[in-house]
């Protein structure tokens, strides 16, 4: 360490002479461990974004209530004061700020209270999903052209798409464009005025002789910078058309080859007999779903699936254009469930040019798939309760989706818990085939017409996440990831890092404007909870309401300002004096 305090409080201080006076030991800071104690009734809580508008939050500690009338000033780092306000009825302010604000004192009759709002001091959110971009200087953009690949010498048609999320661009700001080549020379420059438009479109251009590669726009808007890759390509049209055919619309689900035709004629419908031709085919996974079973989820978690180009036909046509393929994958895929196969045919003419064409079917690497559907968990709800008997249904069926009986293990495995919870990346199948993880419940049963069902409890300590696995003998298997957790009113675990968190669930995934939003969420009788609809910028509503034991539901509207996404920070705030369970006061 070699800040200033750091060398100044411990130089020269020795332990074994602290208690010596005639020492300069006794006399240094580091003798004694020292600590300032606030005594207050005032609970404060900030948020800012990107933007300078600072908004202030208090609330009376002992009963969780609003606190108005009170005097809020923002200091910066030099302790110069760069804002202030009075709370309204609500307790809060919203404060516009000329700089950085590093300290809020609130005053209000004898009582005061401190907060220090540095990058530091903030609270963390890596519990929460809240990836994304960040917008540069309050400034979205989105930029985008009429196609994706453009031939040297035609023209380009750039549009982009500008939100001032702070508004704080006036409206004749000019906006910047440069269109650079791949040596990274600069071959246009243009400038526009939007006049109060967010939609501007710049045309430029190629020469006919231009250097091939990718290209790179640049926008320039109000301080911020937006790049774009364009790709300039010299493209050649096929002169063959390739038609790669198989029996049905489905490929596999009968554990055999399947044996397809390969034809071939020239654009002018002329036969293109014995030229050579090659056929190569790559597993891609896709969603696994079924009308007859539209909740259930038919995908295993625990398996990455990861495929290469494989060949599967190298020759030629014969005379009429035309030859046989066989598609056999083989029979030791592990895939999660359906997959998509995507066919890459190529037929070289005799002076070797060659056309290309990519055909894609549905694979089915199963004859009976298995999926599962937890009754328990609405909507987007991923939690369940421990102590309670948690039903699992779950379904078998044919490649078609039509209903098949068979037996079906069942395995509940406690997994880890990690704050990239949520994220597919974990390798789950660790706890499959790794001996040390042992199944905390197993069971099986015997589906019937093609259903079946089965239902477990977990005991209160034993709160956690869990992985709940279904496998049949065909192969396939299928799961879920869930939270247990006990109900709120059973107070606070032991050793719990989420004590201090709640989980918030909505009744739907996406919303247009005007749709009403629910969020559902725990919280004690009697308590204040406040929710704030923000966005990486500035807080855009705040919500405020009492808290109801068991279940709480706050609803509200979504408006176009929300677009294309709003988080909502849920706060629920306790009374210091009740006494019904020993959660955080916040």
């Amino acid at each position: 360490f070699e800040s200033d305090d750091y060398i100044y409080y411990s130089f020269g201080f020795n332990w074994r002479e602290r208690d010596n006076p005639c020492k300069v030991s006794y006399f240094n800071p580091d003798r004694k461990i020292r600590r300032n104690i606030l005594a207050s009734n005032f609970g404060i809580m900030a948020k800012k974004g990107s933007g300078n508008d600072l908004n202030v939050i208090v609330s009376d500690l002992l009963t969780a209530l609003p606190l108005s009338e009170v005097d809020i000033t923002v200091y910066n780092m030099q302790i110069q004061q760069i804002a202030s306000g009075i709370t309204g009825k609500d307790g809060s302010v919203k404060l516009r700020c000329d700089g950085n604000p590093f300290l809020i004192i609130a005053r209000k009759d004898r009582d005061r209270n401190y907060l220090k709002i540095t990058d530091g001091s903030a609270l963390s959110m890596s519990s929460f999903d809240v990836s994304g971009v960040t917008p540069e200087n309050g400034i979205k953009a989105f930029i985008f052209g009429e196609r994706d690949v453009w031939r040297p010498g035609d023209s380009i048609f750039l549009s982009v798409f500008i939100r001032d999320m702070n508004n704080s661009l006036p409206p004749d700001h000019p906006v910047q464009f440069e269109l650079s080549n791949p040596l990274s020379q600069k071959i246009d420059h243009q400038v526009q005025i939007p006049g109060g438009k967010q939609l501007l479109t710049f045309r430029t251009a190629t020469s006919p002789d231009a250097v091939t590669g990718d290209y790179t726009a640049r926008f320039s808007i109000g301080g911020a910078k937006f790049t774009k890759r364009v790709r300039v390509e010299t493209i050649k049209p096929n002169r063959l058309h390739i038609d790669l055919k198989f029996p049905g619309e489905m490929l596999g689900g009968t554990g055999s080859s399947t044996k397809g035709t390969l034809k071939v004629k020239w654009l002018n419908g002329a036969t293109a007999g014995n030229l050579k031709s090659s056929v190569e085919y790559m597993l891609k996974p896709s969603v696994t779903s079924f009308k007859s079973f539209p909740n259930y989820n038919f995908d295993d978690p625990s398996i990455q699936f990861y495929s290469e180009t494989t060949g599967m036909f190298e020759g030629s046509v014969d005379d009429g254009g035309n030859a046989s393929v066989i598609f056999n994958p083989g029979d030791e895929i592990r895939a999660p469930g359906m997959m998509n196969v995507v066919f890459t045919s190529r037929v070289a003419e005799k002076g070797g040019d060659e056309s290309i064409t990519q055909t894609v079917y549905k694979y089915a690497p199963y004859t009976i798939f298995a999926g599962i559907e937890l009754p328990g968990m609405k909507e987007n709800d991923r939690m369940l309760f421990t102590d309670r008997e948690n039903k699992v249904n779950i379904a078998t069926v044919d490649p078609l989706g039509n209903p098949v009986n068979t037996e079906a293990d069942i395995n509940v495995y406690r997994i880890s818990y990690s704050w990239w919870w949520e994220s597919d990346r974990e390798d789950l199948a660790a706890y499959i085939s790794n001996n040390i993880y042992k199944p905390v419940i197993s069971s099986k049963i015997v589906t019937s017409g093609g259903k079946g069902s089965f239902s477990f409890s977990i005991p209160r300590n034993d709160w956690g996440r869990y992985l709940i696995r279904v496998s049949i003998p065909g192969g396939h298997s299928t799961g879920k990831i869930v939270l247990i957790d006990w109900p709120w009113e059973y107070g606070m675990k032991r050793n719990a890092e989420g004590a201090t968190l709640l989980s918030v669930s909505t009744d739907r995934e996406k919303y247009n404007p005007g749709d009403e939003v629910k969020l559902s969420f725990p919280a004690p009788e009697n308590s204040r909870i406040i929710v704030t609809l923000e966005n990486s910028s500035s807080v855009l509503e705040e919500i405020r309401a009492i808290g109801q034991k068991g279940n709480n539901v706050v609803t509200f509207k979504a408006k176009p300002g929300m677009a294309p996404n709003v988080y909502a920070n849920v706060t629920v705030i306790q009374p210091h004096a009740q006494t019904y369970n020993d959660m955080p006061i916040r």
